[in-house]
């Protein structure tokens, strides 16, 4: 919702949020969301990276899920 308003977006507070916010940051801004927090010195949302099958979690998952569909789908749309 705060990608999509005529207001100009506070990069700050988007950058701060948590790895569930990937999906949505990649779908506003394209496959450079990560670099693009990190090009104004700001932490960016990074996706956790289990060790062993006890640090899996659904959410986790999920969000790995929603990234692999979109870059397919940015991808797909690339290629003229």
């Amino acid at each position: 919702h705060n990608l999509n308003g005529d207001v100009r977006p506070d990069h700050f507070a988007l950058c701060q949020l948590s790895e569930g916010a990937l999906p949505a940051l990649t779908a506003a801004w394209g496959n450079d969301a990560v670099q693009r927090c990190r090009d104004k010195h700001y932490y960016a949302p990074t996706l956790f990276h289990p060790a062993d099958w006890r640090e899996w979690g659904f959410r986790n998952w999920r969000v790995r899920r929603s990234l692999a569909a979109m870059t397919v789908t940015l991808a797909e749309i690339a290629v003229p």
